[in-house]
């Protein structure tokens, strides 16, 4: 079972089986870009999957208008940018990043450096409970990553090396991360109460809370010992799950045993 390591300089926010129309799609972007410039990271680049756009990161001003200008109806993806510098490398050298794609695989992603109280943030978690009642997701997680690790890319399954730093990661981590993309996105498996790994913050929905575990649902064992964490409602349908990092591994040797820790290898023979 390959481990997320609850510390970095980056805090990330997922959400996965997102159900968004363009006036939802629309509402999340307007609430993304003016967080980004209330804190100090407006939007440099912008990359769009919709007709007349190249999907390619271009001048955030000149995308914006033509979004704007063209309207949400038939916009696929949605990726915004804030840089240290204009001329750096978007995809790499962001201080903020945000994706919104409502193709097949549907998901949210948001990454922000050296970001103050990191995923405590009140604000940064006001911002994702207000994103998960507009996007509708079956399952998310808040958590913290270092940004040379690329947390972007471990959001949606991939794997990301830079050339200046150390492999460190075993092989078994890495096909943990890939298999989650090609696996555990592709074939939805949190719509049958799997998730990812236990983080910080989790977004769980009634497909997690009813799953069984020690012969109760995991709404109910969650809420039998203050050492599993606390469970809070965000909306009638997902429910926000913090677990103190210390005792992460404790609830995580005891969900995986259960069968509710994604393992891509149980779905290989299916």
């Amino acid at each position: 079972m390959a481990k997320y390591a609850a510390s970095g300089d980056t805090v990330l926010a997922a959400f996965y089986g997102i159900t968004a129309n363009s006036d939802d799609l629309k509402k999340s972007y307007e609430l993304l870009v003016k967080w980004f410039i209330q804190n100090g990271h407006p939007p440099v680049k912008i990359s769009v999957k919709s007709p007349g756009f190249s999907g390619k990161p271009i001048s955030f001003k000149i995308g914006n208008q033509k979004l704007k200008r063209n309207g949400f109806s038939n916009v696929k993806y949605i990726e915004i940018f804030s840089l240290c510098s204009v001329h750096k490398n978007p995809l790499i050298d962001w201080t903020a990043i945000s994706s919104i794609s409502v193709s097949r695989q549907s998901y949210f992603t948001m990454c922000v450096r050296n970001f103050d109280s990191g995923i405590n943030n009140t604000e940064f978690i006001e911002l994702q409970n207000q994103i998960a009642i507009i996007l509708n997701p079956h399952y998310g997680f808040n958590c913290e990553m270092d940004h040379k690790s690329g947390p972007q890319f471990y959001a949606i399954g991939l794997n990301h090396h830079r050339a200046d730093e150390d492999e460190s990661n075993t092989r078994e981590e890495e096909l943990a991360v890939s298999r989650w993309g090609d696996i555990g996105m592709e074939e939805g498996v949190y719509t049958n109460g799997i998730i990812r790994d236990v983080y910080p913050i989790n977004y769980l929905s009634e497909f997690h809370l009813k799953t069984q575990i020690d012969e109760q649902t995991l709404h109910s064992w969650i809420s039998s010992e203050s050492s599993r964490g606390t469970l809070e409602a965000v909306n009638k349908r997902i429910f926000s799950w913090k677990v103190s990092p210390p005792k992460i591994p404790q609830v995580r040797e005891r969900l995986w045993a259960s069968g509710i820790i994604f393992n891509w290898r149980s779905y290989l023979s299916k």
